[in-house]
């Protein structure tokens, strides 16, 4: 996300939108270091299934049902 557009509601809209045309259970990448990110989708519902890749480009699988 831009940081012009950080805490506007782009990204809560975005989510919002996947998750009604795609239907859970969905899932996604997030990059491990992103706690920002971590932190939104959690707050949207989303869990941490399991970290994944190498060391310096570790990911969280992450799951919504």
């Amino acid at each position: 996300m831009h940081p012009d557009y950080s805490r506007k509601g782009v990204g809560t809209a975005l989510v919002d939108a996947t998750i009604q045309k795609m239907n859970p259970p969905l899932r996604l990448k997030c990059v491990s270091k992103n706690d920002k990110a971590l932190l939104f989708y959690k707050k949207k519902g989303w869990v941490q299934v399991v970290e994944e890749g190498p060391v310096s480009e570790r990911y969280w699988l992450m799951e919504y049902q």
